[in-house]
């Protein structure tokens, strides 16, 4: 009778997973295609990360592919939003962190390093940023602020943001900060890539 029952709750929880892993036609009636199963996969890895890290405590940045913005969280807290201006990726990689802070200290001609200024404590006046900062993440991606003429960065991938955005999230983020990267259809639930 013990062994009935278990079947029967096997039987279930194994048509759950395979409604809730996909079933072979997409929502539209048309066949799944292996890049659509792939599409499902970065976003159900992109969706497990970020509800992981809002488990903790500690604060994570979302990009956010489907209404192009960047999210800073602390826990479950959504401490500020920046509308962006995001250029496409390919891959979502799990383990996406803020890699280092760039900072663009003063002006120099292209055959002339930087140097030191005239008094050896300048160089700990501020660490905040500039409209000339970024963040570089580890897959390679620049957050930016929006290009000017005097940009340093130029048209490169990753994410344009407003420079008192840039300021604000390039101050509050530390090296190591994870990092979640939401596909285009994570919301809507367009499955193709």
């Amino acid at each position: 009778m013990a062994r009935l029952h278990l079947l029967k709750c096997l039987g279930w929880v194994g048509a759950l997973l395979v409604f809730a892993i996909g079933a072979p036609t997409g929502s539209d009636g048309t066949a799944q295609t292996p890049t659509n199963e792939a599409h499902l996969l970065r976003i159900n890895t992109s969706l497990a990360r970020w509800l992981e890290l809002a488990n903790r405590d500690t604060h994570f940045l979302v990009i956010d592919h489907e209404v192009d913005e960047l999210r800073l969280y602390h826990h479950t807290a959504l401490l500020r939003t920046c509308k962006a201006d995001l250029t496409t990726v390919a891959a979502v990689t799990d383990s996406l962190t803020v890699s280092s802070h760039l900072r663009r200290l003063r002006s120099a001609s292209p055959y002339v390093s930087p140097s030191v200024g005239p008094f050896d404590w300048e160089r700990y006046l501020s660490d905040a940023a500039t409209r000339h900062s970024a963040l570089l993440l580890s897959d390679e991606t620049l957050i930016h602020a929006v290009a000017d003429e005097h940009s340093v960065w130029g048209a490169v991938a990753g994410a344009t943001i407003s420079s008192v955005d840039l300021r604000a999230l390039f101050d509050a983020l530390t090296d190591g900060t994870p990092v979640v990267r939401l596909p285009k259809g994570w919301a809507s639930g367009d499955v193709t890539p």
